[in-house]
């Protein structure tokens, strides 16, 4: 039976970080899904199990554990199978229409829902599989089978990152949710016959497994039907995975459409509307020879170009993939201009290549949405218009372009548009904004100016005739009022310039978003962006006040400040992890196999962590998590100087780099890991009742590591900036030690 509540945890494990990554997949094509909706899902999950262990564990403590576990395993396989079907109707329930951004609040209370049965019966199954266990074994003290637990549940997270992050993420997600279902029944049908059942939870069991088999055999067909509820009254032509997301070609009438992981990026027809936001940059340009195009290239952009008869265009499409799967859908025109001998499509990551390249360019057009999410906001930073100036002719210039609007600039779009203009401002000495519908941004190292004329005789050199952009266009464009309002306004509030280690941009476009369907809601957001830093060090001081106040409390009632200190450690483990997937992507990129790496290097480390904390259980003292604190302190203070090491010199990508992050993520891992089994050993030893709290230390590591993923992937990071968020996770752990220091006469009752 121990074999098996072993296998039970390590598929717990597997479990948990595989699903939790498809569905984060999954919401990211249905939902627009930024960073705001990953960091809500972690938030939704964690608290969920979280809930799960603390409640559901402590609900069903004095029942039969072996059902419990068993109707787990049942029930966990069952919501997987359910889960992807759930999400994919959303869109068609809500008629979202399909590449726009969706409401937020249905959204995430949607969402939020969806997870609650999956992610509760996940909790359960950790406190009840230590319990099980502590029955059957009997000779082990609880607290070192629930680190051995918590172990096995590393290994697992260990084995299904690796195995996800280079395997299953090229498969469909119905067969790697199906797989993962059946796996959890035919364990609970293991359970069953080992166990010696009855015979009707025998035929139930055999009659499960069977089903999931069934569903396997039909995953495809059950995935394409599923697939064609994210796109409402369109025909799904073909929807397939790459490592950098889902690809999927829609038709309606004669006319196809192209996304990625959700987002519209263009139509098989040439549209009108491209001609602004390219000929007005390429008329800047005297002489435009060689021209560096990042973003879409298949939505007429290139055609354009190609009328200003360019010696060399040079087209960034990061994911091969993308034109390979789309190009025989394309109009004639555009696969004419992508095949000219002119057109050199590169895949490589923007910001990567214009680092690494010798080559120089006449004009660089970054044609890319506004910076909803980290991936694309990295291309809108200080940083990137200084590498990219770097590579710049003598006269050369570079466009950017953000949402805008005709009459009203709100505040909302004031401050995205700003925080972009003032970080070109600090890469280039000349910058000129073009407000419309989008707000053109033209910068260089010569002087720019609102000279119409010198543009309208440029377009008549290049005998260039156009549907939009004409001599009328130009002169309106670079002489309205809107102009002058834009500049007053940019030039009269302070606003910070978008940075790779401060996303203003980000935060500012996320509540553009918010304003298009709850302007109250904006407000509150953009209200948060006021806060000061130090505000937040009033909260801890009161938490330490409390302990003050309470520190004579008798010896059962001060427990609490054990699930407390996990929570603080939960917290940090996970703010920690989401910070360096987020500079480690400011770096690289979206290599979503390298960021699974990353995510195997945390959980290793605390498989390893758990480990030694269990096996060395008893030589462990109080002093003992109070020297844990003081390592996570040091490794903060280690990080903070990192990545300011990092993000002053701005390096290419190098294995130095990739091992940097890797392995930082292994010693938070480790450090949190050891932590987890010392908790539980002082606050089961002095419990009344420990059998019924095995899943208290675990559900609070699980809230804290909620808050701490969506707090700081969410608001801090945009907010304070990377450096900022952890000086706030270093106070948080130097409050933790004070709390510990503070409890003196409880060490010294422990201790004895």
């Amino acid at each position: 039976m121990k074999k098996t509540i072993i296998l039970s945890i390590f598929l717990l494990g597997v479990t948990s970080v595989v699903g939790q990554l498809l569905i984060i997949r999954e919401t990211t094509i249905n939902f627009y899904g930024n960073e705001f909706f990953i960091g809500w899902i972690v938030f939704a999950w964690l608290f969920w199990t979280g809930i799960g262990s603390l409640v559901l564990g402590k609900l069903f403590s004095g029942k039969n554990t072996l059902n419990i576990l068993i109707l787990c395993h049942f029930l966990i396989g069952i919501f997987l199978i359910l889960k992807l079907p759930i999400l994919r109707v959303f869109n068609f329930l809500s008629s979202n229409p399909s590449g726009q951004i969706p409401e937020l609040i249905p959204s995430l209370f949607y969402v939020f829902l969806a997870l609650a049965p999956l992610c509760l019966f996940l909790g359960l199954q950790f406190s009840v599989a230590a319990k099980l266990w502590n029955d059957y074994i009997g000779k082990e003290k609880t607290e070192k089978i629930i680190g051995k637990t918590y172990f096995w549940e590393s290994l697992g997270f260990v084995f299904g990152g690796l195995i996800f992050g280079y395997f299953l993420v090229f498969l469909n997600e119905f067969d790697v949710i199906l797989i993962l279902g059946w796996l959890n029944v035919a364990c609970g049908g293991l359970f069953v016959f080992r166990a010696k059942k009855k015979s009707f939870l025998k035929f139930s069991a055999l009659a499960l497994i069977v089903l999931a088999s069934f569903s396997l055999t039909v995953s495809d067909e059950i995935d394409a039907k599923t697939k064609k509820l994210r796109f409402p009254n369109q025909e799904l032509i073909i929807s397939k995975n790459s490592q950098y997301g889902n690809i999927a070609v829609t038709k309606i009438q004669n006319r196809y459409n192209f996304y990625e992981s959700g987002l519209l990026l263009g139509m098989s027809e040439k549209e009108v509307p491209n001609e602004h936001l390219t000929h007005i940059s390429m008329l800047y340009q005297q002489n435009p020879e060689e021209i560096l195009l990042i973003g879409n290239g298949f939505d007429g952009t290139i055609s354009e170009i190609l009328k200003h008869n360019p010696n060399r265009i040079y087209y960034l499409e990061i994911d091969p993939m993308l034109i390979e799967t789309i190009e025989k859908y394309f109009s004639k025109e555009i696969k004419n201009d992508l095949m000219n001998e002119k057109v050199k499509i590169i895949n490589a990551d923007a910001r990567n290549f214009v680092k690494t390249t010798k080559q120089k360019f006449d004009v660089v057009i970054i044609n890319l949405p506004n910076p909803s999410t980290a991936l694309i906001n990295r291309l809108y930073t200080q940083e990137f218009f200084k590498d990219a100036a770097k590579k710049l002719n003598a006269n050369g210039v570079l466009s950017t372009h953000i949402s805008s609007q005709h009459n009203y600039l709100g505040p909302e779009t004031e401050n995205l548009n700003i925080s972009v203009f003032n970080a070109l401002k600090n890469a280039f000495p000349s910058v000129v904004s073009l407000p419309e519908e989008e707000n053109l941004f033209i910068a260089s190292f010569f002087d720019l100016d609102y000279n119409a004329q010198k543009l309208i005789e440029r377009l008549k050199q290049r005998k260039i005739e156009n549907s939009f952009v004409n001599e009328a266009y130009i002169e309106n464009r670079l002489t309205n009022d809107r102009i002058q309002k834009f500049l007053s306004i940019a030039e009269n509030r302070i606003v910070e310039p978008n940075q790779d280690q401060l996303p203003k941009s980000y935060y500012y476009n996320f509540i553009y978003w918010v304003s298009s369907f709850h302007p109250r809601l904006a407000k509150i957001f953009s209200s948060l962006n006021d806060l000061k830093f130090a505000w937040f060090m009033v909260p801890l001081l009161l938490i330490l006040i409390s302990i003050i106040i309470f520190r004579k409390k008798q010896k059962e009632e001060n427990q609490v400040i054990f699930p407390l200190i996990m929570a603080v450690s939960g917290f940090s483990l996970l703010a920690t992890e989401i910070i360096i997937l987020l500079g480690f992507q400011i770096f690289y990129g979206n290599l979503y196999y390298r960021l699974a790496t990353i995510i195997t290097a945390l959980m290793l480390g605390m498989a390893f962590g758990s480990y030694l904390g269990t096996e060395k259980i008893e030589k462990f003292k109080f002093k003992s998590i109070i020297a844990i604190h003081v390592l996570i302190v040091l490794f903060l203070v280690f990080l903070l100087l990192g990545f300011n090491l990092l993000f002053r010199n701005s390096p290419q990508p190098s294995l130095f780099i990739e091992i940097f992050f890797s392995f930082s993520a292994m010693i938070i891992g480790a450090i949190i890991g050891l932590e987890f089994p010392l908790i539980n050993k002082f606050y089961l030893e002095n419990s009344k009742n420990a059998g019924k709290k095995t899943g208290i230390v675990y559900g609070a590591d699980l809230l804290g590591s909620c808050l701490g993923a969506s707090l700081v992937s969410v608001f801090f990071v945009p907010i304070f900036g990377i450096f900022q968020s952890l000086i706030f996770l270093i106070l948080l752990n130097v409050f933790a030690l004070i709390s510990l220091f503070i409890l003196r006469p409880l060490r010294q009752k422990l201790e004895q």
